[in-house]
């Protein structure tokens, strides 16, 4: 995915990605950058401002339902009668939760920044690969 011309593209053996992500939140840039290691595809982290909101990983990450039980928010049964829902429905599993009244709008916020903050750790071992950043908007934060 791209948008145009990068503003800035390198390798992470260079630039490692604490680093990037450090200047992108000095330079309080909104858009996204691209990361791509040896045969993999793109891993997509958004910035609003600054701040990271969203990562698209290629690989699957770990579902909201599952942090949320983790922590104790949701039972083992919500969680269960979530992903059966998931699975039929094709909606967001944290839509599933709302409508089921399972979890409040402040207890889903709260379980996507951690589920956030889990995927961006899982990214910082990465050191070899390239990234691309692009400013521009997007639909995410």
């Amino acid at each position: 995915m791209s948008e145009g011309k990068p503003a800035a593209a390198g390798t992470l053996d260079r630039y490692p990605l604490a680093r990037l992500v450090y200047s992108i939140y000095k330079k309080r840039l909104t858009g996204f950058m691209s990361l791509k290691a040896a045969g993999e595809q793109d891993t997509l982290i958004y910035f609003r401002d600054g701040t990271p909101v969203a990562a698209l990983l290629p690989r699957n990450a770990e579902h909201l339902g599952r942090i949320l039980l983790e922590t104790g928010v949701i039972t083992p049964a919500v969680y269960d009668q979530s992903l059966r829902r998931l699975a039929e429905s094709g909606l967001r599993q944290g839509e599933i939760l709302i409508e089921m009244g399972a979890i409040t709008d402040e207890q889903l916020t709260q379980g996507l920044k951690l589920q956030l903050r889990r995927k961006l750790t899982g990214l910082f071992g990465a050191s070899a690969g390239e990234f691309a950043i692009y400013v521009a908007d997007h639909q995410y934060g």
